[in-house]
């Protein structure tokens, strides 16, 4: 239970006064704490055996001490009034040091436990210098000196002593006039009285409870002054303009956003107070207005405010009534503006001169009996919607604006079938509805050519009933005022063709065009579309899918009618897996399928047998990947795509009509058939082709020639020839000058290997012209091997000139009158002159060369040297051969430079 002494404020210091009391040695920690609802107040100063504390405070008393609590104030919120609030905050205050915030005890103490009756007399409230004895009512006497004293004796349940406390803040309020009111009205000339008096208007303060909260500032009217009002009170402050003048704007600080109402009334609605703070009201000149509708009682929209015409708030009312004289500091102030005495209680207003309000309201409305209205215009301004009023020049001759408003006609906009369908109505996408348009007003109204139901049903428009195109404008008469508009919709369902495939996915196209997958089509039930899938699909290059069928029959391009329901077609296809083969290392052998297949796609589930047949080169091992076996033939069944892999060993092999000149075969030395070889002259320079020769490339040393190069050893008839490049494809060497003409057989070893032939048939003259490698076109030959006489190699970036002598590099031409020794270079100076005569062909024409001999320091070449004569146009590229005893050679071209 709870001990309450009431009527406990704020005391003066009076001292500590104690008692005697038996020592117990028994502690107790009491909490001493300002609180307003439960909540602590920090800042309201107290005094605890002659100590201040301004914040709760837990002390560790003896059971059975005295001590006391008392409150003091350095001011008196009781003499801090304004002459509107009707007096200050009763009781005693301390303050904060002058921050705009105060504090005041109520006067109640409560203590968590009620005293032992041994003490109960004991804890009493004394007024300080008075005689009177315990137990009389002396606190309720402490507001008139400012002074209240308690005393305590500890007894052992007591926990805490709360002192109710409150916070309160300062609110300073200023008025501030700007300019000075018309000295009279614009309209009567009738002078106004108090036009230029010295308060422009006044600050009306309102509070109310905030959740049980306090309920301090209950009613203020203030002008300039101060005003205290309790922490969290929720308050709403009103600027009202006085005759002549209008609110104009507020200024605070700390800032506070206001709520400015479009009527010209300044307030901040709401505001829960947690801090103290100055306010600003600022009024200029201003311009009385009566704001009305026709018909009466409608809303209108004023700088985006609605205002309700017929029922204003209680001070918008008082304006709108006679002249109210209200008090505040002693002066009159006269508000009205003119007064609304033909008690309509239509809404007033002032608005500052040279401001522009922006009036409009909304389109369609309901009066009070239920008819329904549509905004026409504003009749003062001739104005409409969002239209600008200034408050300046002609205007001034206006007392009342009003709003025009004109009868509706009832439009029922709606479809059929009745599925509240979506209709286009003044631009806005609407459900089928009820309409209101005012008289001789224009509305648009249009059917959407297609639109989904509810259902995912689609629909397609038909017509409306009264005939129109789907979109139409209408002007509103007297007629359909009286009795209303209908208007229908009329819609077709629209069915639907669902095409598939089997395997999902694949191209469907309608009328031509591609439908996406999942392929949906809607038509009326009198349209039909053309319906076409792809006759087969190949997909990553090892999936062919190929046409079988439409579920319910039909050719693969067909014509489908839209009746009632839907309609599901489905493509089946057939699945066709690609079978790969390869063999390893690639181009090792040829295959054979059974059954074949002319892409080598197979239906799946199919058996194919497939046979390897090695190359030359190459010899069969086993199979690999989705194959397998160590035969050439293996069996592979196509369930998925099937890759094959004949694994192959290298073999050597010496092409038994391998070896041709090195430069160039003539064409009298191709030979082709069954027992085909290679003609070649002796002394010449040839090539051995073959495929695995070695595993290396070598190329010998220039003079003497090597008779062993990468392995190999190269005979022919039993001697070694000597070798100037070997490589797994092919060995370059120089035959003997003294072989005979006729069939020879060849045979080139390498350690370890089985000896490899082939054949060649020597004849006197087989010649070859050497060409540069990579200069060959689809349209020429290459260009020569030619070397000028200063040695350098003509080239395309060393071109031939006109009258240079060059030597044409070949071998194979014949004898020479002296044969040299083979696998040696002609020394520099040596003269070993062709025995046979040589000729140059140029193009249609022959020319005869300056001398052919063996080319210095070469190995088997014959140098044909030539003068680049009027044979040679200059800037093109002509095409030379050389011929001996009626032998030519292969082509070259030499191009000559300007």
């Amino acid at each position: 239970m709870k001990r309450t002494i009431r009527n406990f404020t704020l005391l003066l210091a009076l001292g500590t006064v104690q008692f005697a009391g038996a020592q117990t040695g028994l502690f107790n920690s009491v909490l001493v704490q300002p609180e307003n609802n439960g909540v602590p107040v920090d800042g309201a100063v107290f005094y605890v055996d002659g100590v201040p504390y301004s914040a709760a405070q837990v002390f560790r008393w003896q059971v059975g001490d005295v001590h006391t609590i008392r409150v003091q104030t350095a001011q008196s919120l009781a003499y801090v009034t304004d002459p509107l609030n009707g007096g200050g905050i009763p009781g005693q205050v301390a303050t904060d040091a002058g921050l705009g915030s105060a504090y005041a005890f109520t006067g109640e103490a409560d203590f968590d436990a009620d005293a032992p009756a041994s003490t109960d007399s004991e804890n009493q409230c004394f007024q300080p210098g008075s005689n009177l004895s315990p137990g009389q009512s002396l606190c309720t006497q402490a507001q008139t000196n400012g002074e209240l004293l308690i005393r305590i004796r500890v007894w052992p349940n007591l926990r805490s002593i709360r002192m109710a406390a409150a916070k309160f803040y300062r609110l300073r309020f200023l008025t501030h006039n700007d300019g000075c009111a018309p000295l009279f009205d614009p309209l009567s000339q009738a002078p106004l009285t108090g036009a230029c008096g010295p308060i422009p208007g006044y600050i009306d303060i309102t509070s109310s409870v905030v959740d049980g909260g306090p309920t301090s500032c209950s009613q203020s009217r203030i002008t300039t002054g101060i005003v205290w009002c309790e922490e969290n009170s929720r308050l709403r402050m009103l600027a009202v303009p006085a005759l002549g003048y209008a609110f104009k704007t507020w200024s605070t600080q700390p800032g506070i956003q206001p709520q400015i109402n479009g009527a010209g009334y300044g307030y901040i609605d709401e505001l829960v107070l947690n801090n103290p703070f100055h306010m600003q009201a600022w009024f200029g000149p201003g311009k009385f207005y009566s704001l009305r509708t026709e018909p009466e009682g409608l809303e209108v929209v004023v700088d985006q405010a609605v205002i309700r015409t017929q029922e204003p708030e209680p001070f918008v009312r008082s304006l709108c009534d006679a002249y109210i004289q209200i008090g505040v500091s002693g002066d009159n102030v006269p508000v009205g503006q003119g007064g609304d005495n033909d008690g309509n209680r239509q809404y007033c207003t002032v608005w500052p001169f040279d401001s522009t309000r922006i009036l409009a309201a909304r389109e369609i409305q309901q009066d009070s009996v239920g008819r329904y209205w549509a905004f026409d215009r504003v009749l003062n301004t001739g104005g409409g919607q969002n239209s600008e009023f200034t408050v300046s020049g002609d205007n001034l001759a206006t007392n009342t604006i009003t709003w025009k408003f004109v009868p509706t006609a009832a439009v029922s906009i709606t479809t059929q079938p009745q599925l509240n369908l979506p209709v286009i109505v003044n631009n806005r996408t609407w459900p089928a509805y009820f309409f209101h348009f005012g008289l001789n007003k224009e509305f648009t109204f249009e059917a959407p050519l297609e639109v989904v139901d509810g259902n995912g049903q689609r629909w397609r428009f038909q017509s409306w009933s009264n005939g129109g195109p789907a979109k139409q404008t209408l002007v509103v008469t007297d007629d359909m005022v009286a009795h209303g508009l209908r208007l229908l919709a009329y819609y077709a369902p629209m069915n639907k063709l669902s095409v598939v495939t089997n395997p999902a996915g694949l191209p469907v196209r309608i009328n031509g065009v591609d439908c996406p997958h999942p392929c949906l089509v809607e038509r009326l039930a009198e349209e039909s579309v053309t319906v076409t899938v792809e006759p087969s699909v190949v997909m990553k290059d090892v999936l062919r899918l190929d046409f079988a069928g439409w579920s319910d029959g039909g050719e693969i391009s067909r014509t489908v009618s839209f009746g009632p329901g839907a309609q599901a077609l489905v493509a089946n296809y057939t699945q066709s897996y690609r079978l790969s083969v390869r063999t390893n290392p690639a181009n090792g052998a040829d295959f054979t399928f059974s059954p074949e297949s002319p892409d080598g796609f197979y239906a799946k589930d199919t058996r194919v047998n497939v046979t390897a047949t090695a190359r030359r080169g190459f010899r069969f091992g086993y199979w690999t990947g989705d194959a397998a076996g160590r035969t050439p033939t293996t069996s592979v069944f196509v369930m998925a795509p099937r890759m094959a892999v004949a694994e192959m060993a290298e073999v050597p092999f010496l092409d038994p009509a391998g070896v041709t000149n090195a430069a160039g075969t003539g064409p009298q030395d191709v030979v082709t058939g069954e027992n085909a070889v290679g003609r070649v002259a002796p002394g010449s320079l040839v090539r051995i082709a073959g495929l695995h020769l070695t595993d290396q490339e070598e190329t010998g040393p220039t003079s003497p020639q090597a008779q062993t190069l990468a392995g190999l050893v190269v005979r022919l008839n039993g001697r070694m020839l000597p070798l100037s490049f070997a490589s797994p494809s092919y060995v370059n060497a120089q035959l003997p000058f003294d072989l005979p003409e006729g069939r020879h057989k060849l045979t080139l070893t390498r350690l370890g290997q089985p000896d490899l032939t082939a054949e060649l048939e020597a004849v006197r003259n087989a010649p070859g012209l050497f060409g540069q490698g990579e200069t060959a076109t689809e349209d020429l030959p290459p260009l020569a091997w030619a070397i000028r006489e200063d040695g350098n190699a003509v080239s395309e970036e060393n071109p031939v000139r006109p009258n240079d002598v060059i030597d044409l590099m070949a071998t194979g031409v014949g004898p020479y009158r002296n044969n040299p020794p083979i696998g040696f270079a002609i020394p520099r100076g040596a003269r070993f002159l062709q025995a046979d005569a040589v000729e140059v062909l140029v193009g249609d024409q022959v020319v005869q060369p300056v001398e052919a001999l063996a080319a210095p320091g070469f190995v088997g070449i014959t140098a044909v040297r030539i003068r680049v004569g009027a044979q040679f146009p200059a800037g093109e590229n002509t095409v030379v051969r050389i011929r001996v005893n009626g032998k030519e050679s292969n082509p070259v071209r030499l191009f000559v430079t300007p």
